[in-house]
């Protein structure tokens, strides 16, 4: 009898875990889809955009990206208007899988009275590791980090009613 309720508590056990595992992999699929569709929707000059990932970076580079805090998303007021932008790093499924040029991004968001509007995009050749604030005289503005340990970056800020994009390569 004890054997019974042993082996019922365990596949009692084991079917939640089961559907909890499957309501996580709906969720981050209905995540996905949702970032895809407005990324489309956003940036129509790059076909197939979706989020850069830590498995799209390459594999030296992703040694280490947790032991340096690597993020390729965040939210930063560089403009200052009180309102985050929203920063991201993309790329374009379909260049990726064909080799070719371009086929990463950044791009900046915010929302506004509208609702989201993008604000500023870069195409890149290669994957950005890692953004990070950074401080510019009374400017703020972004990094974007081509290689953990390296100089190797371009800053984003914004002056003059625009973005600009300096290159440190």
């Amino acid at each position: 009898m004890m054997r019974i309720r042993m082996t019922f508590f365990f596949l009692l056990f084991l079917t939640l875990l089961i559907f909890s595992q499957c309501s996580k992999k709906d969720d981050l699929s209905q995540f996905q889809k949702f970032n895809q569709q407005f990324l489309a929707t956003q940036i129509p000059e790059v076909p197939d955009p979706r989020l850069l990932t830590k498995e799209d970076l390459p594999a030296e580079q992703q040694k280490y990206f947790d032991e340096n805090g690597g993020t390729l998303q965040m939210l930063l007021d560089i403009n200052q208007n009180g309102v985050p932008e929203y920063l991201i790093c993309g790329v374009s499924k379909s260049l990726l899988e064909k080799h070719e040029h371009r086929a990463y991004f950044f791009a900046i968001f915010e929302q506004t009275e509208n609702g989201i509007e993008r604000k500023f995009l870069q195409r890149l050749n290669a994957p950005p590791v890692n953004l990070k604030a950074s401080g510019r005289d009374k400017h703020s503005g972004v990094l974007l980090i081509f290689a953990f340990s390296s100089n190797f970056a371009a800053e984003i800020y914004y002056e003059g009613d625009e973005y600009k994009l300096e290159r440190w390569f």
